[in-house]
């Protein structure tokens, strides 16, 4: 019998992994901190007849207890933690690194358990300049928010964690909505963006008129953005292969790389203001337009990434799952807000 332990599976990746990985396994258990009768729960539960909720918390350190309810388990996936940049350095650090610690406390206990999964990102590269590898790490970096440093500190964790399975890094990109529908739960990242600018120009209606558009970002950025349903297909493409069974690897689930210029002057087009925009470099100006913006100043460093993400061992291993351009789904990456201004 094949079963998951999952945490995170009520997330904005989790919910789409369950959809993709639902017909892998004969058993999904679900930790949450919710009621089986919170109508969230009731929902997915209805939805997905396999799974199990299992009540608990990553934050209580006797997670282990839970441990009887999980002995037939042999994958565990760890995609609960705090993506947040408005969060702060303490909630990252609880979330992020003592709920890594409290999951692994509770691997130790499982019997059966043969491989050990990880929901990072490619934040774990901080201020690295150049191409990141898969199998890369620590490389000296340096960071400039406590989210990277909570997911870096987690990776290591897990890498120095004695277990004689196999485990498995997924260094996520910057997911943004479903390719198809464009479903997000929330705005954050590169959507951040658009938000700010759309309600800017309603504030201030001659700004439509202007012949440049000054924004904080770097000319010679790269952004690697990912759908969420794509990422889940590539996650469950992983966990359901037996074909490396017993190697540790890392993989970048990362999508395509996109010039942060490029797009910088999709959006423009997309909010009707000038495409001919000038790249502010980090400093005081470009600080005070995100705070203008009320864009979380975390984010400041992302918009000056240079940094190549390489992806070739992940498509070695899976060459069935193929990352789609930006303009494959750009259509459903902006309809969130289209729909939005239809329903004002």
């Amino acid at each position: 019998m094949k079963s998951i332990f999952l945490t995170g599976g009520t997330g904005f990746l989790g919910k789409a992994l369950l959809e993709a990985i639902e017909s892998d396994f004969d058993q999904i258990f679900l930790l949450s901190r919710r009621s089986e009768f919170d109508p969230s729960i009731v929902s997915l539960k209805s939805r997905y007849p396999k799974l199990i909720l299992i009540k608990g918390d990553l934050s209580d350190p006797n997670l282990v207890a839970i441990a009887d309810q999980l002995k037939e388990v042999t994958q565990a996936l760890h995609l609960g933690g705090l993506y947040d940049f408005k969060a702060s350095d303490s909630e990252n650090f609880s979330t992020n690194i003592t709920g890594t610690h409290n999951f692994l406390a509770l691997c130790g206990a499982l019997p059966n358990l043969e491989r050990i999964g990880f929901a990072s990102s490619v934040a774990v590269a901080g201020d690295f300049n150049g191409v990141f590898n898969e199998d890369m790490f620590n490389v000296g970096q340096k960071f400039s928010d406590s989210y990277a440093f909570s997911k870096f500190r987690a990776e290591g964790l897990i890498g120095g964690f004695e277990f004689p399975g196999e485990k498995v890094f997924f260094r996520y990109g910057v997911l943004v909505g479903d390719s198809r529908t464009g479903r997000v739960d929330k705005v954050d990242g590169p959507y951040y963006m658009i938000e700010a600018l759309l309600g800017l120009k309603k504030k201030i209606r001659l700004i439509k008129y202007g012949l440049v558009t000054p924004l904080p970002f770097d000319e010679k950025g790269i952004i690697h953005m990912i759908p969420v349903d794509v990422s889940a297909q590539a996650t469950a493409a992983v966990l359901r292969s037996e074909a490396h069974k017993g190697v540790s690897r890392n993989y970048h689930i990362v999508g395509r790389p996109l010039a942060t210029k490029e797009l910088i002057v999709r959006i423009l087009r997309f909010v009707g203001l000038s495409e001919n925009t000038y790249a502010l470099k980090k400093g005081f100006l470009s600080k005070s337009i995100l705070k203008r913006f009320h864009i979380p100043d975390s984010l400041l460093h992302y918009l000056y990434v240079r940094t190549r993400f390489d992806y070739s061992q992940f498509s070695r291993d899976f060459p069935e799952i193929v990352f789609p351009t930006f303009d494959q789904y750009e259509k459903a990456f902006f309809s969130v807000f289209d729909t939005r201004e239809e329903s004002k």
